[in-house]
């Protein structure tokens, strides 16, 4: 169940000021115009909206109720089957809230709260990491609401809701939950369906589309990793090197004249770059182009350290040290789709061709930057100025 409130009126919205913040213009363009004539305009302005120029001002907040007042998430065992627009919006454990005239899709796979005490159906996960990536989705809403008000079009925003511990949509669905009956695969392919349809439609609206997958990390204080799927020992090499190397990255498909792969991953006009130019640490960068020394990655195979944190966040010294999270399986299904194994869910052949269109990086952010809202607003604004930088160059489109 869904419920409109007015702000004065809602429960959520003292707890959830940066959540109310970002739904609020997101949902009101697309619903005002279906909704009765005394839901339009509430006689108290919102505080916490911060789009002056939205048309609809005061905004209507639009608010997800909790999991025991939803109908039953629907039951997607088609990976590459899109719902319909209402399917996705009855799911209890996605938030899907899509864009009607914007090419960027933020997706945040690891911040779900909803765990196993929450939902004793769902079993706890008997492999790979559970450490949440702790106020990812906050994070989100405030990049969805700075973008929004520097920017005035609003991106995507798909999150998974149920705690890692449940569910990891960063893996491929036989790795990503127990019990492959329980809601929590419907929910992991309900979050998938969702990325998916946006991206197909951005690149049928814009001719591009610009997936960033929100992560956190705790091994690396006070930078924020960017992976395209470059190793960490890739990144060692000259920028000629990485150039020429045969592999391909989640942004090969900006390489053009005048534009390399290093340039697109680790140059000024990288993302990454931008955001450091802002004042945010970040690597591999322009100040950082390598995020680990050959001798620290030596001490790891050295010592076996688990430093794609399979099992958890690394838990030694050399682990840390030589560890880099340069992208997964998200950001490897839609921008190379071909490079998935036919038994981990890949795109269908037929959409392959809007996924060659896809950009995306896999973003690791520091707990510096996540820790309070303060810190979550600072850094937001930052990556929104980014991206839509990042998009103004390497598109033509200033957005």
């Amino acid at each position: 169940m869904s419920v409109l409130f007015p702000r004065q009126q809602s429960p959520a919205g003292d707890l959830l000021p940066e959540i109310s913040r970002s739904l609020a213009c997101q949902v009101c363009a697309g619903l005002t115009a279906a909704l009765p004539d005394q839901t339009r305009c509430w006689p108290e302005p919102i505080r916490h909206c911060s789009f002056p120029w939205c048309p609809h001002r005061p905004c209507i907040l639009f608010f997800v109720l909790s999991p025991t007042h939803h109908p039953p998430s629907p039951v997607l065992t088609d990976f590459n089957r899109y719902p319909t627009p209402a399917a996705m919006a009855t799911s209890p454990h996605v938030t899907y809230l899509p864009s009607l005239n914007n090419p960027v899709v933020l997706a945040a796979p690891h911040g779900g709260e909803s765990t196993h005490d929450d939902i004793p159906s769902i079993p706890i996960r008997t492999s790979g990491c559970h450490e949440p990536d702790t106020h990812t989705i906050p994070l989100a809403h405030s990049i969805i609401a700075e973008y929004t008000a520097l920017h005035q079009t609003t991106p995507t925003l798909v999150t998974l809701n149920l705690h890692r511990s449940l569910v990891d949509g960063n893996r491929s669905p036989k790795t990503a939950v127990t019990d492959p009956t329980s809601s929590a695969l419907s929910a992991y392919t309900h979050y998938h369906s969702c990325i998916a349809s946006s991206l197909s439609a951005a690149v049928s609206r814009h001719g591009f589309a610009l997936l960033i997958d929100l992560h956190g990390q705790s091994h690396r204080p006070g930078v924020d990793e960017f992976g395209y799927l470059l190793t960490s020992r890739e990144l060692l090499l000259a920028d000629a090197e990485v150039d020429s190397l045969e592999k391909r990255t989640t942004m090969d498909c900006l390489i053009r004249d005048g534009t390399t792969r290093s340039k697109v991953t680790r140059g000024a006009t990288s993302l990454n770059g931008l955001v450091e130019k802002r004042g945010f640490k970040t690597t591999p960068s322009p100040e950082t182009p390598a995020p680990c020394s050959e001798d620290a990655l030596n001490d790891v195979n050295n010592c076996g350290c688990d430093v794609k944190g399979r099992e958890g966040p690394p838990d030694s010294g050399a682990a840390r040290r030589g560890c880099y999270f340069w992208g997964g399986y998200s950001i490897r299904r839609y921008s190379l789709p071909d490079t998935i194994p036919a038994d981990a869910a890949p795109l269908n052949p037929s959409d392959h061709g809007w996924a060659s269109k896809v950009a995306s990086v896999q973003i690791e952010t520091c707990w510096e930057v996540r820790r309070t809202p303060e810190e979550r607003e600072g850094y937001a604004r930052a990556v929104a100025e980014a991206i839509g930088e990042f998009v103004q160059i390497h598109y033509e489109n200033k957005l």
